[in-house]
This record gives C-alpha cells, sequence and structure tokens, in this order.
C-alpha cells in the first residue's frame, strides 16, 4: 500500500507471499505449544452441541462413563490391598508365614484351616507344635502365633452384637512392633495359663463406634460370650492384624482365653498335638536366608513329630 497499490491486490500479494491469516495462527498455536488447548477446546463444543441434540444419549453416556470411573477405582483399590500393601507393622518384609507340605496320603484329619488339595499344603499348626517351634527357633527373631475367629457374642454396654475377634499369643505386639494407641497390647503375662488374661486389645473402628474414640474406654468390660473381659489396650487405625490387609478383626484376645472363645468341648486347642488351627510367622533374623529358615524349620519340624 505504500508502493501505491490499493488494499485488496496489497492483500492478494502478502498472502501469496507469507500464506493465509489462517495458516499463521496456526504456525503461531504450534509456536507457543497452545494446539492442544484450541483443540480440545473445540472438540468439547463440538461434543457439547452434539449431546444438546441427543438428551437421552448424553445421559446414558454419562452415566455409563461415572459408573466405568466408579467401578475402575474400587477394582484398582481392592488389588492395592490384596497385591501391594504390606502389613502396616515394623519391617514387614522380615515377617514369613509358616506351611507346611505333607505328601497325598499324609492329610490330618483335624485341619480348621487352609488346607490346598493341588499343592498338599497347610498354613495351619498344632499348639503344641507352635510352642515347640519357638522354644527351638535360632533362626528367628521371634515367633508367634494368630488365629482369626469368624464370630464371637460381645456386649459393651448396650445389647449383644456378634463380632470378629483374633486370638494371638503373648508375643504377638511386641514381634510385630505394634503399640497400642491407647492403654497397652496383649502381653506374655496376659498368655501364661488358660484362663487369666481376661483382657482385649479392640480395634480403632470398635472403639469409635461403642466408645466414641473416648480415653475411658481402657478398663471398661466386655462380655465375651458371656465372659467379662477388661479392655487394656486400642489398636491404631491402620492396624489390621496378621492375617490381612483389608480389614480387621473387632477385638484381639490372648489364646488363654481359647476355651470361651473357641469352645472345643472337654479337650483344650491348646493342648490338642492333632488339632492343626493356629497360624505361625515369624520375624526373620538379619543375614538369614530363606532357604536356610526352611531347613531349620525342617529339622524342627521332624523332631517335634509334626505331618
Amino acid at each position: 500500500m505504500r508502493d501505491g497499490l490499493p488494499r485488496e491486490q496489497a492483500l492478494r500479494r502478502a498472502k501469496a507471499d507469507f500464506g493465509s491469516i489462517a495458516a499463521g495462527k496456526e504456525n503461531c498455536r504450534q509456536a507457543w505449544g497452545t494446539r492442544w488447548f484450541d483443540e480440545l477446546r473445540a472438540d468439547l463444543r463440538y461434543a457439547i452441541r452434539m449431546l444438546a441434540k441427543s438428551p437421552g444419549f448424553a445421559l446414558i453416556a454419562v452415566t455409563s462413563l461415572a459408573l466405568g470411573i466408579g467401578c475402575n477405582t474400587t477394582i484398582f483399590c481392592f488389588t492395592r490391598h490384596v497385591l501391594l500393601d504390606k502389613l502396616n507393622v515394623y519391617q514387614p518384609e522380615d515377617l514369613r508365614l509358616f506351611a507346611w507340605t505333607g505328601g497325598e496320603n499324609r492329610v490330618p484329619l483335624r485341619i480348621w484351616g487352609h488346607w490346598s488339595e493341588l499343592t498338599h499344603t497347610c498354613t495351619s499348626f498344632s499348639y503344641p507344635v507352635y510352642q515347640h517351634l519357638r522354644r527351638q527357633n535360632s533362626v528367628f527373631e521371634d515367633v508367634f502365633a494368630f488365629k482369626d475367629i469368624p464370630q464371637v457374642t460381645v456386649a459393651a454396654e448396650e445389647k449383644p452384637e456378634a463380632i470378629t475377634a483374633e486370638l494371638v499369643s503373648g508375643n504377638y505386639y511386641s514381634a510385630l512392633g505394634v503399640s497400642a494407641i491407647l492403654g497397652r497390647g496383649i502381653q506374655s503375662s496376659d498368655d501364661d495359663a488358660p484362663g487369666n488374661g481376661a483382657v482385649a486389645v479392640i480395634s480403632d473402628g470398635f472403639w469409635s463406634r461403642h466408645f466414641g474414640r473416648s480415653p475411658d474406654a481402657i478398663g471398661k468390660t466386655l462380655r465375651v460370650n458371656l465372659m467379662p473381659v477388661t479392655i487394656v489396650g486400642v489398636n491404631p487405625p491402620a492396624f489390621t492384624g496378621a492375617s490381612s490387609v483389608q480389614i480387621s478383626p473387632d477385638i484381639f484376645l490372648p489364646f488363654s482365653m481359647e476355651a470361651i472363645v473357641a469352645p472345643n468341648g472337654t479337650k483344650s486347642l491348646l493342648t490338642n498335638p492333632d488339632q492343626c488351627w493356629v497360624l505361625v510367622m515369624g520375624r526373620i533374623k538379619p543375614g538369614i536366608s530363606n532357604e536356610s529358615a526352611r531347613v531349620a524349620m525342617d529339622v524342627l519340624l521332624s523332631n517335634a513329630g509334626s505331618r
């Protein structure tokens, strides 16, 4: 235009030299890295226009997306708990759950626990065998036992209800490295003789539901299967016991309460060498390999006459 050309002719010559205005805008967007934003905005505007034309389809699409996202989140959380999470205890990577393997013709007659027909493997032991393993072991810092009880009847200051429990050995809390957030955990003195340790440690959830997280819960009496039991401690919120990372039993009791929580007629499970029912776990010593520990445990089980 400075050279005297009309505006329309000057614009045509500029477009011929520099390209169209739309192409120039596109080059600028690419240079600044904002092209994706413009494309996203255009796609959203187009999607909104299309959905507005079919509100029924829009509702179905939004609902399907919401359900899909919700299901995937739930599946991931469950998978994370099952496959990825570890017990919320001190150095959980050092813990080993004991199991034994027998031949096809050596299946014990009395198992209260898991027995694999495919591998002929069992994770349950008799209580006398557990005591032998703990006394004679030399490759684990400590060996402890526990057993989930799926249902016991408990009455606090209200009507009785069915809850879950876990029987534990007196060294359970010390071996796991878990301390109660209120009161104390179960100790060896609670588990030294059958019927002596009428005490319980309650879960954080049970504490919240029944006592409103009041510190006055310590010293309160629960009636477990009609037997008075004193609350001595409250577990940390993240602690779920030794057998699961998903959900915690409501109360933890010493094995000395076995006759009340898991009665077995006239013969106590604590003295029955033929009843496999307790789970056994140990914290391996530093520098001990899994193979060395397995060989040592094989010897102890053979000496104990275990099946």
